[in-house]
């Protein structure tokens, strides 16, 4: 935190080691925390030392975070409450809210949720504070009886010092006024022959006759020099006949200390100069407290101004009508204006900086019906014609009959914040739909396996002349679509194993872009701007070209009768500013990929949804909605993000960002040119616990001249390994079966033995079972469903594998 202030936090949860962890994550984040595990403990600590923020759990034994902010605000009522829950509803919200509740926090939630509310809550304490303060200013200001005529200090000292030595007929006045800590008298003004020289000279509280008189708030009249141990180690000066030392009171405080003294022979001072003395200090008293109220209203209105002018958000006052009478500057930038004037003078009306006028009518009515509105959001012009989200609280000034004078409000910028909303409703849904991919893909997976492998053998043994040849190439295909399915839902949700490698996305751009071309059709020109050395990225070559495909298949379908892509590459860096507004993006260099056309553009609520699976704006037929959220998923796997500028009217502009990594481009490896063997002799030990796959893997693989033996589950396999003498070269085993898994199955089978390598397939992803924990990383593994060829090749490729 770049300040200490207002950091003192009071974390109640019944749940010691959740209270505990917070407590130790706030003070990383240079927060001062105290941790209690119950209401009233916590309550006993407050009312102990002072608070700025309470973060407590809304259910607790000994009672709820309501009543405990309820009975928290009541003793430190500028406290600002967060409540934490679990078991939360949108009711528990609201009830917490009316208590006083600044904000509302449902477990289980990221630190990156917790610190913005913490920032804005500790801003909120600030404010809190010193407008108690300008209010108690304003207050004593407003109560402040001018007595004078002027609220000038040094006047008022002058003139009162003028008027003692003139009506009391001394020699010698002077006043003193205590130091700001309260424990020193300062001599602010003199008069006398030859007393000039005192001014300045502080004397401690503690000593002396004007420290007594300060003290005690009592006039002292002193005759004669007298030795008196109350102001002791100071004596009365020898040349002081008579001494006269008045508390100056004002509002039941010292304001200052006038003292008069007679230092000629035999002058002494009447009741009558008492009293005459009385009246000046009652009056000087009067001007002195009068001149530092105002100087004090004079501070807290620079204090209500600087708030005003600089405050974050924007401040407004306007007429019900809509004509704005007062802005701050924040407000004036919001709106795209260089200063308040500017915005005063060129917007005649609020209402057209709304981008829908129904939502100020909503505004005027609402307020009409309560007298204020909290977190009203609208979409605003811009004076340049962006539009920004912008949220607003408005409460209504009345006049003395009650009817509304004007409105005041603060607005808030929330563009960002919508989008960053929008962003993490996107990677939930991925996420709720990568999980039920992952569930279908296993038996879905498992189904498609024997349909490719026999409608691939059949395509061997049919003639080309045979008319069943057609029907099962039909099949053949069929499979081959239905296969992708899975995949490309894996891959947008962000499930699919991917192959990268340090690629130049100038190649990838350039090698497609033949491929593009035949897409987009002639009526549409592809403009290629590849930077000379964007730098290199790590990625699934195929996946890149995926992306492309889509962006470009995107921007074509936005042209229907034409127009212009561009494919553009560029070396980036992106700041932590940037960074901060864009969960989980990390600052450094990067590699830029833009896709931008001349089309129809998109209006919000469209582009707020584009990522989603199965959304599109195609006639039916036209479109599956997967090829953005396809996009978004490669992208967002390969460590980069992706983001979208788009207006109705004006085109679209998809941009990439790739992590950049230093290293030279791999080169393609191409399987084809391996010229691997498929055919071989070894012993394979084949355990699939679905009879029809099982089947029909084995049968692919005794074509190529394998001996293949077969087990349904584990132990039948380990049954078949313990009675064999022969060597068994390979075990090509199911990961998920009933009872023994496959890697139990693999560890059992090698302990026995040591030679025999493996090979697991799953309908499941790779990274599915790697990641929890069913697999090591960098074991060999086979996704279903798969083709003949891809097995045998696979096969080939783990039996002749280094051993090591």
């Amino acid at each position: 935190m770049e300040s200490s202030r207002y950091n003192h936090i009071l974390v109640v949860d019944d749940e010691a080691e959740l209270m505990e962890a917070l407590c130790e994550l706030l003070a990383e984040y240079g927060y001062e925390p105290a941790g209690f595990t119950g209401s009233k403990e916590a309550l006993r600590e407050l009312r102990e030392r002072e608070f700025d923020i309470l973060l407590a759990d809304l259910m607790m034994p000994d009672g709820d975070g309501i009543s405990l902010l309820r009975a928290a605000l009541e003793v430190s009522p500028h406290l600002v409450g967060i409540i934490m829950t679990g078991q939360g509803t949108v009711q528990t919200a609201v009830d917490a809210m009316k208590v006083g509740a600044f904000d509302y926090l449902q477990k289980p939630f990221r630190v990156g949720a917790l610190l913005p509310i913490l920032a804005r809550a500790v801003e909120v304490r600030r404010l809190r504070l010193e407008n108690a303060q300008l209010h108690e200013s304003l207050a004593v200001y407003e109560l402040s009886n001018a007595v004078a005529s002027t609220l000038d200090v040094e006047t008022i000292l002058a003139k009162t010092a003028d008027a003692a030595v003139e009506q009391c007929r001394a020699d010698e006045v002077s006043i003193m006024l205590p130091s700001p800590d309260g424990q020193e008298l300062r001599i602010a003004v003199v008069r006398g022959e030859g007393r000039s020289g005192l001014v300045g000279q502080r004397v401690p509280l503690s000593q002396g006759i004007a420290g007594w008189v300060a003290r005690h708030g009592e006039p002292l009249l002193l005759h004669d020099r007298v030795d008196d141990s109350r102001f002791a180690p100071i004596r009365p000066r020898e040349d002081v006949k008579t001494a006269v030392s008045m508390p100056m009171m004002a509002g039941g405080r010292v304001a200052g200390v006038l003292n008069v003294n007679a230092t000629r022979a035999g002058r002494r001072f009447t009741a009558g100069t008492i009293k005459t003395l009385n009246i000046l200090v009652s009056i000087a008293a009067s001007a002195l407290e009068g001149a530092r109220r105002y100087q004090q209203a004079r501070e807290a209105e620079q204090k209500y101004r600087s708030i005003f002018d600089n405050a974050l958000e924007g401040i407004f006052q306007a007429t019900p009508e809509g004509r704005f009478l007062a802005a701050n500057p924040a407000l004036a930038h919001m709106l795209g204006y260089e200063s308040p004037e500017e915005l005063l003078e060129k917007v005649g009306n609020i209402e057209s900086a709304y981008l829908e006028p129904k939502r100020r009518a909503a505004l005027v009515q609402a307020m009409a019906a309560k007298g204020e509105v909290r977190d009203f959001e609208f979409e605003a012009r811009r004076r340049d014609g962006s539009v920004i989200s912008v949220r607003e609280n408005v409460r209504a000034v009345k006049n003395a009959e009650g009817q509304d004078l004007l409105y005041e409000g603060i607005c808030e910028d929330i563009t960002e914040r919508k989008s960053l909303e929008g962003e993490l409703r996107q990677v939930q849904k991925m996420e709720a739909l990568g999980q039920l991919a992952g569930g279908i893909a296993h038996d879905f997976n498992n189904m498609l396996m024997p349909i490719m492998t026999y409608s691939t053998l059949m395509l061997e043994r049919l003639p080309a002349g045979d008319p069943l040849r057609r029907h099962a190439d039909i099949i053949a295909n069929a499979a081959e679509r239905a296969a992708a399915l899975p995949r490309q839902l894996l891959t947008f949700s962000r499930r699919q194993m991917l192959e990268p490698r340090v690629l130049d996305l100038n190649h990838v751009v350039l090698e497609f872009q033949k491929v593009l071309r035949r897409v987009i059709g002639e009526n549409i020109d592809l403009a290629l701007v590849t930077a000379p050395d964007p730098g290199r990225v790590r990625a699934d070559v195929g996946q890149m070209e995926q992306v492309v495909m889509n962006l470009v298949v995107n921007a074509r379908d936005a042209m229907p009768s034409g127009g212009t892509i561009a494919i553009e590459t560029a070396a980036v860096r992106l700041d932590e500013e940037y960074a901060r507004l864009r969960p989980g993006v990390t600052p450094g260099p990067y590699v830029m990929l833009a896709v931008t056309d001349t089309g129809c553009g998109m209006d919000s609520a469209t582009q707020g949804r584009i990522f989603e699976p199965f959304f599109t704006t195609k006639a039916e037929g036209k479109g599956t909605g997967l090829g953005l959220a396809t996009v978004y998923g490669i992208v967002q796997q390969s460590g980069g993000h992706i983001r979208v500028d788009t207006e109705v009217g004006r085109g679209t502009e998809f941009r990439v960002y790739l992590p950049r990594v230093d290293a030279p481009a791999s080169q393609s490896a191409d399987r084809a040119a391996a010229a691997l063997s498929l055919a071989g002799s070894e012993t394979l030990l084949v355990v699939e616990d679905d009879a029809v796959v099982r089947e029909a893997a084995c049968a692919v693989l005794e074509r190529c001249g394998y001996t293949v033996l077969q087990a349904a589950d584990a132990e039948a396999a380990l049954g078949l390994a313990r009675e064999r003498t022969a060597p068994i070269h390979l075990l090509v085993t199911d990961v998920v079966m009933p009872g023994m898994n496959g890697r139990e199955l693999a560890e059992r089978l090698v302990s026995l033995r040591p030679e025999t390598k493996v090979l697991f397939m799953s309908g499941y992803a790779e990274q599915a079972v790697v990641g929890h924990g069913v697999l090591q990383a960098g074991a060999a593994f086979l996704q279903k469903p798969f083709g003949p060829v891809v097995l045998m090749w696979k096969v080939r490729e783990v039996l002749d594998a280094d051993p090591s």
